[in-house]
């Protein structure tokens, strides 16, 4: 049963899951590009593993994703499980399945720049695009005499203010990787120079052993986690938290369908591509 990696672009985690297949003796394994898709598509492979480009319209990226499953290829992730991944539906999911079971901060999401100021009163708050990863377009809103032009900017840019509380935390937040239903790894990211954890942005890879972690949240963050992964039916996923500074209540921030792992493997040796390869080789088992 043939395999095709569909990516934007050839990057570390492509690369590192190419490697992993090939070792698994997948020799027939192909890598398309989104710049070499058209439609109609005239080729449909058994097993597809996909990354998205923020660069692409997600319409274009979502629908081809949906002709390839509605011509029988198993893909991964599923259309149905991205399309819970971005700020909005993620929000919206966890208010209807998982509120009960972990908190999100406080969010808020408008156009009306009269409702986005009366929550920036109440709260210090964060401004994130929808759709952005790696940090991008993340910013922390100041309740001073621009915010009237400082909404205004962000409303005209990306349609829509998404804020959220920003939550006081030790200086930290914590990812945790889940494939197959499985718990693969769970690692901290730390930042000196910026409030966002994000590697791409500076951040740093830390194990869980070397920052301060209530051992009964690490464990009910294991278990969001699978609970996230099962109810969105994600096959993988990276999934953000972060702790209060008083290190007692657990956030849930967002998760990733297209997640990076290259900290992950490079700082703390685990092999992340090795667990995606047998996950992909495994569905051509099936």
């Amino acid at each position: 049963m043939s395999i095709r990696l569909l990516i934007p672009y050839q990057s570390y985690e492509a690369t590192r899951v190419q490697q992993e297949l090939l070792e698994l003796g997948k020799e027939e394994l192909k890598i398309l590009m989104w710049d070499s898709i058209y439609h109609p598509i005239i080729e449909f492979p058994d097993v597809l593993w996909v990354r998205f480009s923020p660069r692409i319209p997600i319409i274009y990226q979502l629908s081809t994703v949906e002709e390839f499953e509605n011509q029988g290829t198993r893909v991964v992730n599923s259309k149905s499980a991205i399309e819970t991944c971005d700020k909005i539906s993620s929000y919206l999911f966890w208010r209807r399945h998982f509120q009960d079971e972990v908190l999100m901060p406080q969010t808020l999401i408008t156009r009306n720049i009269d409702l986005a100021k009366d929550f920036i009163q109440e709260h210090d708050c964060i401004f994130k695009p929808i759709s952005l990863g790696l940090g991008q377009g993340i910013q922390r809103i100041s309740n001073d005499s621009q915010l009237d032009m400082t909404l205004q900017t962000l409303v005209e840019e990306y349609g829509l203010l998404f804020l959220q509380e920003f939550i006081a935390n030790p200086g930290y937040d914590v990812r945790a990787i889940v494939i197959d239903g499985e718990n693969i790894i769970e690692y901290a990211r730390t930042n000196v120079n910026d409030f966002r954890y994000n590697i791409q942005l500076g951040g740093e890879v830390k194990e869980i052993n070397e920052i301060k972690m209530d051992p009964t949240i690490l464990t009910k963050l294991r278990e969001i986690a699978i609970i996230i992964a099962r109810k969105t039916k994600l096959d993988m996923v990276g999934i953000d938290f972060i702790i209060s500074d008083d290190l007692y209540t657990l956030y849930l921030l967002e998760w990733n369908a297209f997640f990076n792992f290259q900290g992950a493997e490079t700082t703390l040796g685990v092999n992340v591509a090795r667990e995606i390869a047998a996950f992909l080789n495994k569905l051509t088992q099936r």
